[in-house]
């Protein structure tokens, strides 16, 4: 028998069942087997995990989660040490170093996810761990609690680990995101299960005297790993597509829609506009005089000018209105089901309330004002596609003849 290859004890039994009155054992060799195999699958996970790290050095977190799984691996080959090296102390280092690579990977993923530290969470666990896991050593020093304590321990962690991959995923990303979360679920609810075991079901010779609830355990410790190796690599590639996609998409500066972005809104609320009959309106936005923030406080100063406008754009604009950066200091405004132009009109001067004023930058205190120019499909134009070139002229008229005048006003603003 391998027991005999391996010098280890003679095995005893665990899960015993009776057929025909013959008690048939499940001896620790099967227990024992199932840990090797973890073992393994750790460690190709922290292999797996830290080339990839290597590979996409910007993603947060995968090395982390490589850490992790070495040092789950290292914790679940101490675990037969036990049967051959005597004290406590050999006990209590695997114990320790699991419970280490699951806060580690608790650790990792919420990098990853790009979510705050847990730095108490982290320590309160830590400081409540150790003396509940010393009691069972040196107090109360049995098998049973000793698994309960650390079942239990591990399991809250990888619980939040499962949450933090599952919390605020778009719809098109939760297939990866939400399938990786279940397995580190899986693990962790297998976990609190086998924590309740611990604490009611009779006492166990030793950690390898297995029971259902064990192998179970095992088993859904090499679901998470497998999960986490192939669900983060996926995920690590989908957050990449998206910064390529934001780039392509968005401004850099302010994180608003840029022009490709907004015209292929355009695009779909024209459609919407001709189906539902509701009129589609544009408000064309322009800085004035913006050239003399650049040329007297710096491109630096005026950076944080558009940022400023930006935020205070999106502040006095709803949720469905599309706001986008399509020059160097141009926005948009694109609102659908437009009531009236004197809606149009209130939300102009929302804009201009917000916008308009004496600001501070970089020590500087400069002046920021804004003209709009207005126009609304299919009142003003035939095409959603004319939109933006009336607005655009009418914002020009607002420039030169002052803002609501006769002139701007029958250029449609």
């Amino acid at each position: 028998m391998l027991v005999d290859q391996l010098g280890l004890p003679e095995p005893r039994a665990g899960i015993q069942g009776s057929i025909g009155g013959t008690r048939t054992p499940v001896h620790r060799l099967d227990l024992f087997t199932l840990d090797v195999v973890t073992v393994v699958i750790t460690f190709v996970t922290g292999v797996t995990l830290w080339l990839a790290s290597n590979l996409n050095r910007k993603v947060a977190g995968i090395k982390r989660c490589s850490l992790a799984s070495f040092l789950l691996c290292l914790g679940f080959s101490l675990y037969p040490a036990r049967l051959a090296i005597p004290g406590k102390l050999i006990i209590l280092l695997p114990n320790v170093v699991v419970f280490a690579g699951v806060l580690c990977i608790l650790d990792g993923i919420r990098a990853f996810r790009e979510l705050p530290r847990l730095r108490v969470f982290y320590a309160v666990t830590t400081v409540l761990y150790l003396p509940a896991i010393s009691y069972g050593l040196w107090v109360d020093d049995q098998v049973n609690t000793r698994v309960a304590v650390e079942t239990f321990f591990c399991a809250i962690p990888t619980i939040l680990a499962a949450w933090s991959m599952a919390w605020d995923v778009s719809a098109r990303d939760r297939p990866v995101y939400w399938v990786t979360a279940a397995g580190f679920a899986i693990n962790g609810v297998t976990m609190l299960f086998r924590t309740a075991d611990a604490w009611n079901s009779g006492p166990r010779m030793d950690l390898f005297d297995g029971r259902v609830i064990d192998f179970v355990g095992s088993m859904t410790v090499d679901l998470a790993a497998i999960s986490c190796t192939f669900g983060l690599s996926l995920a690590t590639n989908l957050k990449l597509h998206r910064e390529t996609e934001k780039l392509a998409l968005y401004d850099s500066l302010t994180n608003l829609p840029n022009r490709r972005l907004f015209e292929e809104r355009l695009e779909q609320a024209e459609k919407r506009a001709f189906e539902s009959g509701q009129p589609l309106a544009l408000v064309y936005c322009d800085l004035d005089d913006f050239k003399t923030i650049n040329d007297t406080i710096g491109h630096e100063g005026g950076d944080r000018a558009l940022k400023l406008v930006a935020d205070r754009l999106r502040s006095v604009i709803s949720a469905d209105i599309c706001l986008a950066r399509v020059g160097g200091d141009e926005f948009l405004l694109l609102v659908e089901n437009a009531r009236s132009r004197d809606q149009m009109h209130a939300l102009i001067d929302r804009v201009r309330t917000a916008v308009e004023g004496e600001v501070e930058l970089l020590g500087q205190l400069a002046t920021i004002r804004i003209s709009c120019g207005l126009a609304i499909f299919p009142e003003d134009v035939g095409s959603a596609s004319d939109l933006i070139r009336l607005a655009d002229a009418a914002m020009y008229m607002m420039k030169q003849h002052g803002r609501f005048s006769p002139a701007s006003e029958a250029a449609g603003v």
